[in-house]
């Protein structure tokens, strides 16, 4: 696993034949790329699978204020939160609900439920007809230390790609970066799956989970 952002640039830079940097402050453009994009790559690689090391559970506080319509409840997301995997609802009589939640904030809902959502995602804020919900979701990690080592692969080819023009202006080697980045993103969802999924986790967050 890297040891910090900077190691995870490195690995990119190496992919491209560029020179290392030490740090993001350096005056050159590796380091000022590295420094304008790193973060925003390290989320978008996060929300493109539920990692093991990213995934986190809450009880989501309500808020005082309703929506205006559709729905009764507004409860506050997480800060950390990237993308909702699952939440856990309690109707007004007691019921418990199930929902997968797929793809950031567009969601789908299955299991035989209403064509209606139970919930939607609507800026920092879940809406619901529900009394209570619990969450279980991706958190915006940012302790390299924590990240498996699949991952600073897959995230290393994706800033590879972002960078390949802007260094190399080859749009081939790009395309080459971009194949690297699906290929690497692929075995690292099979490695991370391998050794333990979220479906697998569930079993944890719901069983014998009543508000």
């Amino acid at each position: 696993m890297a040891s910090s952002p900077v190691e995870i640039c490195n690995s990119a830079l190496l992919k491209l034949g560029a020179e290392r940097i030490a740090t993001f402050l350096e005056n050159n453009k590796r380091a000022r790329l590295c420094s304008e994009r790193y973060d925003g790559l390290r989320k978008e690689v996060l929300r493109a699978h539920p990692w093991n090391f990213a995934i986190k559970r809450a009880s989501l506080n309500q808020l005082v204020s309703t929506p205006e319509f559709e729905y009764s409840f507004e409860y506050q997301l997480p800060a950390d939160c990237l993308r909702v995997i699952k939440t856990q609802e309690e109707g007004s009589a007691g019921n418990i609900i199930l929902v997968q939640a797929i793809g950031g904030n567009h969601l789908e809902f299955g299991g035989g439920l209403s064509s209606v959502p139970h919930f939607k995602i609507e800026g920092r804020k879940l809406v619901t007809n529900s009394t209570a919900v619990k969450i279980l979701y991706i958190k915006d990690e940012e302790d390299t230390t924590l990240f498996d080592p699949s991952f600073d692969d897959a995230l290393a080819a994706r800033i590879a790609a972002e960078f390949a023009y802007a260094l190399v202006q080859s749009n081939s080697l790009q395309a080459n970066m971009f194949a690297l980045y699906e290929s690497s993103l692929a075995k690292a969802k099979t490695r991370d799956g391998q050794e333990g999924s979220p479906d697998d986790l569930q079993a944890d967050f719901f069983v014998n989970a009543r508000f």
